[in-house]
């Protein structure tokens, strides 16, 4: 699902958990889904809770997860319809979430480099488009950008209050965010499923604006701290917990999120697992207090 400032859109993929015991126990909980023909999606207005479209398309689309929601009115008026863009990391067939060779599957990565090497290379860009004033739905696939990814983030993501800066006009706040972060394997085209990479998007200019790649460096997803006296949208750092795999050590990278260069290292001289998902919390105590 998305959320923006009038709306929230919920997108059902084509899926449906089968919970037959059974079932889940022999294939686990993403290869018990059971496919449907359908995709539906729903639009609610946030204001008033109605259900302002809710619309079921041919067109597939498999995620986990969401990136952004934008609006755009179809004219000035503020109250006037509009047009609704919920941004996902998506796949046009099931593979990446019920296939053999889905992402991060554990024990085919153990099974070595050659069954790893068939995992899925990740989503790509799609937006989910739909105009309330002719209750369509419009599914646009961004094609340009080649690399996967998983675990998108954006300035915007899960940020301690996900405002923009005050340089940022009305219109562009309620616009997708230029720059979207991820984790990615199969790194700048690379064969292998074992080099991983950070990689900072472009989508106006649809392509990879700057990245973070080591040999044996296996990264978790990127947390975006905002610069309080910036003014870019790219103003800040990213965090993540990264397992270097030659010193069999966990540390945290802390990356300038303008030019995807590591800022500094903090050494924890132990070993974690790779993580999905965080935040970053800062303090609610002000200097002193």
């Amino acid at each position: 699902f998305g959320l923006s400032k009038n709306y929230a859109m919920i997108v059902l993929q084509p899926l449906r958990l089968n919970i037959a015991p059974d079932k889940l126990i022999s294939l686990g909980f993403l290869r018990s889904m059971e496919h449907i023909d359908q995709t539906r999606v729903v639009l609610v207005e946030l204001a008033t809770g109605k259900v302002v479209l809710d619309k079921t398309i041919d067109e597939k689309v498999y995620f986990y997860h969401s990136i952004s929601q934008a609006e755009t009115m179809l004219n000035d008026d503020e109250n006037g319809d509009a047009v609704v863009s919920l941004r996902l990391c998506a796949y046009e067939t099931p593979d990446q979430l019920t296939g053999e060779h889905q992402f991060m599957r554990l024990e085919q990565c153990r099974k070595g480099r050659d069954w790893r090497n068939k995992l899925h290379k990740g989503g790509k860009f799609c937006d989910v488009v739909c105009n309330i004033s002719d209750q369509s739905v419009q599914v646009e696939w961004n094609d340009q950008i080649k690399q996967g990814f998983e675990l998108p983030i954006t300035r915007y993501s899960r940020t301690y209050n996900g405002e923009l800066p005050p340089s940022v006009n009305v219109r562009e706040q309620q616009a997708h965010p230029r720059y979207v972060y991820s984790f990615g394997a199969y790194a700048m085209d690379s064969p292998d499923y074992d080099n991983w990479g950070l990689f900072k998007f472009d989508l106006q200019e649809n392509k990879i604006d700057a990245y973070y790649v080591q040999d044996s460096v296996y990264l978790s997803e990127p947390i975006f701290v905002p610069d309080p006296d910036g003014s870019n949208e790219d103003d800040g750092v990213l965090l993540s917990q990264v397992y270097f795999g030659r010193e069999q050590e966990t540390k945290l990278l802390v990356i300038d999120a303008t030019n995807m260069k590591v800022m500094a290292e903090v050494t924890t001289e132990n070993r974690a697992p790779v993580d999905f998902h965080g935040a970053w919390i800062p303090s609610l105590c002000s200097s002193g207090e």
